[in-house]
């Protein structure tokens, strides 16, 4: 699954510069046209220079673009750094199975493991079990979001759920 990710990542990112490239040299050719040669290259120039730094450092301000491309970019670096904002480490190797990021109105981020049984045995520890699963959660006190990690004890799935209003 992960080379498929890269794949798609590797084709959204050329595409993109591939677009841009087009955008940028699509007013070059405008301001030519007119005679405007060495206006044209800055305005290509400058279009594109906007078009990568909108895409890549505006999530910063705003966290659009980075909306698209975070779900194509999850590895399994990304789930250790999610979980260990709760306090929970996992020690043995995992598997990523699903990674889902969307949300209209609010932003919502959740995914699942594969789990080891260590893991699970230390994760799960004297936790009440509901239906098989335990569940824990976490506020976050400065925002509208919560995070949830529910681990299923029969499949060896952990599956953690962030939810932003």
């Amino acid at each position: 699954m992960d080379n498929l990710v890269i794949l798609k990542g590797v084709i959204l990112i050329i595409g993109g510069l591939i677009l841009f490239f087009g955008i940028s040299y699509f007013i070059y050719y405008i301001f030519n046209r007119f005679g405007k040669q060495k206006n044209g290259k800055i305005a290509g120039f400058v279009t594109f220079a906007f078009l990568i730094l909108f895409t890549t450092c505006v999530n910063v301000i705003s966290g659009f673009p980075s909306f698209f491309f975070k779900e194509y970019f999850f590895f399994k670096s990304s789930a250790v750094k999610e979980l260990k904002q709760m306090d929970l480490v996992l020690y043995d190797d995992f598997k990523v199975l699903k990674n889902e990021i969307g949300g209209f109105t609010s932003y919502i981020h959740t995914f699942e493991l594969k789990i080891s049984k260590k893991d699970l045995q230390r994760l799960v520890g004297d936790k009440e079990l509901n239906a098989n699963k335990v569940m824990i959660e976490f506020e976050e006190i400065n925002s509208n979001g919560w995070k949830k990690v529910i681990v299923d004890v029969e499949k060896n799935i952990l599956t953690y759920e962030y939810i932003m209003d």
